[in-house]
């Protein structure tokens, strides 16, 4: 394994003989990663790639000759599918509501409705089949907790969740961890870890 040297400057970094550029953030498989953590950057940039693709699909998403139901498969097939890798975020509250405003806004055009209609947004999800993106997320997250848990003592993907990073923490509360939405997730579920162990009865269809 290559040991990491000490930046030849502020800007970078050598890994044996190559070095490369430190930066404060990337894009990687469409994602956006910051030095600082978190999943600020990741939830603007799934809301811009979702309203894009929104807009593509504009005119078969508003169509009149679309039921409501097929607008809203069509919208978890080519929209919402814009959230993959969610389930591994530690989003914070604003985050998740960056997402719900974002789709709030697509449901009720899906729908032709606007606010003056005075009609719910659970209730205009309801005609379009869909679920909340924050129970979609969440549900994303414990699946992909059940299948961790499932994983071999030695995986290096299980591994790296107990990962302690060294160094020192910035002044302030810590950022809230996966572990910790984990919990809550349970918590809220009334589940609890071992369950995760049965890939059946960890199934979404028959837990929740």
């Amino acid at each position: 394994m290559q040991q990491v040297q000490a930046p030849v400057t502020s800007k970078e970094v050598l890994m044996g003989e190559n070095s490369y550029e430190v930066v404060d953030k990337f894009c990687y498989l469409g994602d956006v990663l910051n030095a600082g953590g978190g999943a600020e950057t990741s939830s603007v940039a799934r809301v811009r790639s979702g309203w894009r693709k929104f807009r593509e699909l504009l005119p078969l998403l508003t169509s009149k000759v679309l039921s409501h139901k097929a607008k809203g498969r069509l919208h978890v097939a080519c929209v919402r599918s814009v959230m993959y890798g969610s389930e591994t975020w530690s989003a914070k509250v604003e985050d998740l509501n960056k997402l719900d405003r974002a789709e709030k806004c697509m449901v009720r055009w899906m729908c032709v409705v606007s606010l003056k209609d005075q009609k719910s947004s659970a209730e205009l999800r309801s005609r379009l089949g869909l679920e909340c993106i924050k129970d979609a997320m969440q549900r994303g997250r414990l699946q992909w907790f059940g299948h961790i848990e499932r994983m071999n003592d030695e995986n290096c993907v299980k591994k790296c969740r107990d990962l302690q990073v060294v160094g020192c923490r910035g002044k302030g509360r810590p950022r809230k961890t996966w572990d910790q939405l984990i919990r809550a997730d349970l918590h809220y579920r009334g589940l609890v870890p071992s369950l995760a162990q049965d890939r059946a009865a960890w199934n979404w269809e028959e837990c929740y």
